[in-house]
C-alpha cells in the first residue's frame, strides 16, 4: 500500500489540467476499496479505504464523507458494528448542512445496512442518519 500513497501524494496541483481536478489523493485507493467490497474480498477492500482515508486530509468534505461511507459498509460487512457505526457518525459530521442527492444515497446506503441489527447505537445512528438526511426507512 505505501508504493499506492507515494503515488497519491506526488500530485500536484497547479501541474494538473482543471479537467482532472476532482482526481484527489486517495480515490483511486476508494474506488478499489469499493469494488473489492462489492466482489466480498472485504480484507483487502478495507485495507484499501483505510488507505483512503488517510489521504483524505486534502480532500474536500464530500469526498471524505464517501470514503468513510465505503468504509463503513466495509465494516458493518464485516461484522464490526460498533467500528461501523463510528465510521459512519464520522461521515453524518461531514455531510451536516450538504445539500445533495449523492451524498443522501450514500447515507441510505450505509444505514439500510446498519439498520439490519438491532443494537442501541445503531438505532441510534438511523435516527440521527434519517433526520439530517430525510431518508424514509
Amino acid at each position: 500500500m505505501r508504493s499506492r500513497a507515494a503515488t497519491a501524494a506526488e500530485i500536484r496541483r497547479g501541474e494538473e489540467p482543471p479537467e482532472t481536478a476532482y482526481v484527489q489523493p486517495g480515490l483511486l485507493e476508494c474506488q478499489h476499496a469499493e469494488a473489492l467490497r462489492r466482489l466480498g474480498d472485504l480484507t483487502p477492500a478495507q485495507e484499501y479505504a483505510e488507505e483512503a482515508l488517510r489521504l483524505a486530509d486534502s480532500c474536500h468534505l464530500r469526498g471524505r464523507a464517501h470514503r468513510l461511507a465505503t468504509l463503513a459498509l466495509i465494516l458493518a460487512e464485516r461484522g464490526e458494528l460498533e467500528q461501523a457505526t463510528s465510521t459512519a457518525e464520522r461521515m453524518l459530521d461531514c455531510t451536516a448542512g450538504m445539500e445533495s442527492e449523492r451524498l443522501a444515497k450514500r447515507i441510505e446506503a450505509v444505514t439500510m445496512v446498519l439498520s439490519a441489527h438491532d443494537t442501541q447505537f445503531v438505532k441510534a445512528f438511523a435516527s440521527r442518519a434519517r433526520q439530517q438526511a430525510d431518508i424514509p426507512l
